[in-house]
């Protein structure tokens, strides 16, 4: 009794802050200037603090703060739009809420998913759609050049990130490759981001739990290049691919476990990561310059998702 009285008042209070927001700033922003995300303002501090993905009316709001935002770095540079002046004397309050709003545009999409699965692959350049505003506003607060890249992505795996990918990507239709899609979509750009970051020695993002990795949650889509075909090509002609094939191999056949097996029963996470590998690999082995170092992982993850499988049992020896 006493935890529910304590959420009915938490509500309250975000259903007031709200309130106070919209009256402050208008109900769709229109008294928000650039000033308005530098550190010294409540707005961002009351839209992290009252936004709700549930609501549909809260994720109109934060779209709309995203295509400001959007526009408002195209004039001037990120840092300085959340920092002002001197970033290192607010690079905690800065770097909180970059964190925190990168997370929400993420979470914003994954609740709006089905509603906007037809439209998921659409190009960066359809900037008046809310789904690219949301995804365009992460790809930019997790631009390799800002201070806070690796904090932020960091925090973005913490938090499951590629949980919450996963369930955008399974709404992707499988048939996505056959669409009209020359240029690449905002989802695939973020992909592209977050996945850059492999632990080199330009990466201090901390490791993350095998169950939550981009191996595990995404590898295991079914149908991952049909959902995805520009990330494909990305994955496969640069480091990604040795990173992510080598760093399943390490967990297979003893951490099978990590395999999530939500999607379909005829659909087993081994079975898909098989099949995505050996999709990929068609692609990877055609690179002469990588062919060599990636062939013995490929190998060793084909090998142990084989053994998975269920043994087939022909007629004669039934």
């Amino acid at each position: 009794q006493k935890c529910f009285r304590g959420r009915k008042a938490f509500e309250l209070a975000r259903s007031e802050v709200r309130k106070n927001f919209c009256s402050t700033f208008g109900e769709h922003c229109q008294r928000v200037d650039r000033n308005c995300f530098g550190n010294n303002s409540d707005f961002l501090r009351q839209l992290l603090f009252f936004f709700n993905a549930s609501k549909d009316s809260d994720i109109a709001i934060l779209s709309q703060v995203c295509s400001l935002l959007l526009q408002y770095v195209k004039h001037g540079d990120v840092v300085s739009l959340f920092a002002g002046v001197d970033y290192s004397s607010v690079e905690p309050v800065v770097i909180h809420r970059v964190k925190r709003l990168a997370l929400i545009c993420v979470h914003a999409v994954h609740q709006k998913r089905h509603d906007w699965n037809n439209q998921l692959l659409m190009s960066v350049q359809s900037t008046s759609m809310p789904f690219v505003q949301l995804l365009e506003a992460v790809a930019c607060l997790i631009n390799p050049k800002l201070p806070w890249n690796c904090k932020v992505v960091g925090y973005l795996q913490q938090k499951k990130i590629y949980c919450l990918f996963r369930g955008i990507i399974s709404a992707v239709p499988q048939n996505a490759r056959n669409m009209e899609h020359c240029d690449i979509s905002a989802l695939e750009h973020v992909l592209m981001l977050t996945a850059s970051h492999v632990g080199d020695s330009q990466c201090c993002c901390p490791a993350v739990d095998p169950r939550w990795s981009f191996s595990s949650q995404l590898l295991s889509i079914p149908f991952l290049w049909h959902r995805l075909p520009h990330f494909k090509k990305v994955f496969s002609a640069n480091g990604l691919s040795k990173y992510y094939i080598h760093q399943i191999a390490c967990y297979l056949p003893s951490r099978a476990d990590v395999l999530p097996n939500d999607i379909s029963a005829k659909q087993p996470g081994y079975a898909c990561v098989l099949a995505n590998v050996l999709e990929a690999a068609t692609w990877i082995l055609s690179e002469p310059k990588f062919a060599s170092d990636r062939a013995a992982d490929i190998i060793a993850v084909s090998t142990s998702l084989l053994d998975a499988l269920p043994t087939i049992t022909s007629a004669t020896e039934s």
